[in-house]
């Protein structure tokens, strides 16, 4: 099996009051060379965050990869990994985004099996070890929606979320829309006095925090 490329753009997705509701791919390169081998994964990585980024099986991308592979009912050999990567780590660039589909992508080189769009998608509702199937999706923001309402929240109002990625902000943000509330994120990045600023422009009756 010959050596693959694989080049994965960072993105917006992170960036913005849109938050993870819209994104833009940026001139700015996560880059592999994969090369297949016996005797398990070598990630080889230079570029932006090549000190600190796992360069075993522990690293993101291999276990994106191993997930498909367990999902589709394959078997992957191991592979030498040459990363050079131009995407700065949590810094709202995607950087743990353009990781999943590489493995994705590492996936595909290794085991021949090409995945469609849908796939795609459905492997990124993997989230930190949690596993999201469109019913538990619709169960859960039905959940939220019927919440808000109890709470008190009003067709048309706004309600804020302050937090970094998370498979839960998607629950809040589609249970908001099938109640009719608006969805206001927050930069977490922002200054306190920011913050309370768009919170108390917002009117927003309800505050959502994230864990960090």
């Amino acid at each position: 099996m010959s050596k693959s490329e694989i080049i994965v753009p960072a993105s917006t997705s992170n960036l913005g009051a849109s938050f993870d509701t819209c994104g833009l791919a940026l001139a700015l390169y996560l880059r592999l060379e994969v090369e297949p081998q016996s005797g398990g994964f070598e990630i080889i990585p230079t570029g932006e965050g090549a000190a600190s980024v796992p360069r075993d099986e522990s690293n993101l991308m291999i276990r994106a990869a191993r997930f498909a592979a367990e999902a589709r009912r394959q078997t992957l050999p191991g592979a030498r990994i040459r990363v050079d990567s131009q995407i700065p780590l949590a810094r709202g660039l995607g950087s743990s985004s353009s990781a999943i589909i590489a493995g994705l992508s590492i996936y595909e080189a290794l085991s021949g099996d090409r995945l469609s769009q849908a796939d795609f998608f459905d492997f990124a509702l993997h989230f930190e070890g949690r596993d999201t199937t469109y019913a538990a999706f619709d169960r859960h923001t039905s959940q939220v929606a019927n919440a808000l309402i109890t709470a008190g929240v009003k067709h048309g109002e706004r309600i804020c979320y302050l937090g970094k990625n998370s498979d839960h902000y998607f629950e809040l943000f589609f249970g908001a829309i099938k109640m009719g509330a608006v969805m206001t994120p927050l930069n977490w990045r922002l200054a306190p006095p920011e913050i309370a600023y768009i919170v108390n422009d917002s009117a927003a009756p309800i505050l959502f925090v994230g864990p960090e």
